[in-house]
């Protein structure tokens, strides 16, 4: 399975506000059949403007 519109991703936007909830949020998918997760931060919607280092950052 694939999971889409997961908010995944540590302190982007909606995403976790530790990076231990992020854990717990692939394990979770992981345990359920995911095998590839498809992060989907917003982006400049006026209401989450996510900075250039931010996703860079996150490609790492």
């Amino acid at each position: 399975m694939i999971g889409f519109y997961y908010h995944i991703l540590h302190a982007v936007d909606k995403g976790t506000q530790v990076i231990e909830d992020s854990l717990y949020m692939k394990k979770w998918a992981v345990n359920g059949g995911t095998y590839t997760i498809v992060p989907t931060p917003h982006h400049i919607n006026d209401q989450y403007i996510n900075k250039k280092g931010i996703i860079q950052r996150v490609e790492k």
